[in-house]
């Protein structure tokens, strides 16, 4: 696979040398004290509850058959513009489906770094939203009941990823496949090179986005279960924030600016999987978050070397999980 840097990353990275006032726009190094209300997810939803990763503890680290979208046709009619639309680089599955379970974290998560193998490599390859679940621990998250963004960033820089096809998903959380004493670099099929999870304060998130898909968390409505499509007010946004979404673009509709999130609750939700809410409703409460790279580092996704004996682990204990599940059935 290429080593080379996505040309639009390096493009977000001048920009932000190009902005006087960098330090204060982009927080890509924050302070533990600096903001008490990172927040943390729990139950596919959240509170803000846990308090912002230190630099240190991300230093040097950033991070069978699906259809892709094909290109989408900007809308026709008036007041009707599509200012950034990242569907349109066939990057993207079609939006995949949590279910029961309180992934919504892994599954913002696994999208943002599928689109970003795609742009590295001009392939598009499913990743494993089961493998943060299970795995996940390692690094501080709760599987099925929630995850932080940044120690998402570094579970998959540390421990890899695995291809979806290897490692489907079960809707909850299960036991993880490597035994605990696997060394972390014997870990996941691909290795992930993620300099940096830059975070970009609320007031940039229109300028940086059409950069990169940027994950966010968002505030839900007790309409939004019942989203149909169009542009949604987000009037009645709960005051913490709960749900987990991949930020991709933004436009106008009807008049109404809107942002443009994937959400991960399968294509038969809001508009074919996607979510257009008011850019007025104030329903994205912080930061968001993007692939960035540092000391020009680069940021990519890569094959490992062992993954044949990985592949050997992998399907050993999917074979045995099978046969606990035949068994347990026949039982009954």
């Amino acid at each position: 696979m290429t080593d080379e840097v996505v040309s639009d990353l390096n493009q977000v990275l001048q920009e932000f040398e190009e902005v006087s006032d960098a330090s204060s726009d982009i927080d890509d190094n924050p302070s533990i004290d600096e903001d008490p209300t990172e927040w943390h997810i729990i139950g596919g939803f959240s509170n803000q509850l846990s308090r912002q990763l230190g630099s240190n503890s991300l230093q040097n680290s950033a991070l069978k058959k699906l259809r892709s979208h094909k290109s989408l046709p900007a809308k026709s009619k008036p007041l009707n513009v599509i200012f950034v639309d990242h569907r349109r680089s066939n990057c993207f599955f079609l939006p995949r489906d949590q279910g029961d379970c309180g992934s919504c974290y892994a599954f913002a998560f696994v999208a943002a770094l599928e689109w970003l193998h795609c742009k590295e490599t001009g392939k598009l390859t499913p990743f494993s939203e089961q493998y943060i679940i299970d795995c996940g621990s390692r690094a501080g998250l709760n599987g099925c009941s929630g995850g932080d963004i940044l120690l998402t960033g570094k579970f998959a820089h540390d421990f890899g990823l695995e291809l979806l096809d290897n490692y489907p998903y079960k809707e909850r959380e299960d036991e993880c496949p490597y035994e605990e004493s696997t060394e972390a670099s014997a870990m996941g099929y691909m290795r992930v090179h993620l300099e940096d999870v830059v975070r970009i304060r609320f007031e940039l998130l229109e300028k940086y986005v059409k950069f990169s898909p940027m994950l966010v968390g968002i505030s839900t409505s007790l309409e939004f279960d019942e989203y149909g499509g169009g542009v949604h007010s987000g009037s009645d946004c709960s005051k913490e924030e709960d749900h987990v979404m991949l930020l991709i673009g933004h436009g106008r509709e009807d008049g109404k600016d809107y942002w443009l999130l994937r959400n991960s609750h399968s294509v038969d939700w809001g508009e074919e999987g996607y979510y257009k809410l008011d850019k007025k409703a104030g329903c994205i409460r912080t930061h968001g978050y993007m692939f960035g790279t540092s000391n020009g580092k680069k940021t990519r996704i890569s094959a490992k070397q062992n993954e044949k004996n990985n592949r050997k682990i992998i399907e050993r204990r999917y074979k045995e999980f099978l046969l606990r599940t035949t068994s347990v059935a026949n039982d009954g």
